[in-house]
């Protein structure tokens, strides 16, 4: 697989959370499901939260939400 950002070598790493802390004990309600891939040239990384964060339509900002309750544009 080949990286979006720069072309270089992506591969299949553990997600994220399984590498926050070395003293954290995981216990089975811990599972965590997926996969996560990380470019060895720059570093990009991508698991199914940011995949579907991506995919998401951006939600409006506070300032927009307020005007549109006001009645203002």
């Amino acid at each position: 697989m080949t990286c979006a950002r720069c072309d270089g070598l992506v591969v299949n790493i553990p997600p994220l959370v399984l590498l926050c802390s070395n003293d954290y004990q995981f216990t089975q309600s811990d599972d965590v499901e997926g996969e996560a891939w990380q470019c060895l040239n720059c570093g990009n990384y991508i698991d199914a939260v940011i995949l579907a964060n991506r995919l998401s339509p951006p939600q409006p900002s506070l300032e927009q939400e307020a005007a549109v309750l006001a009645g203002g544009r």
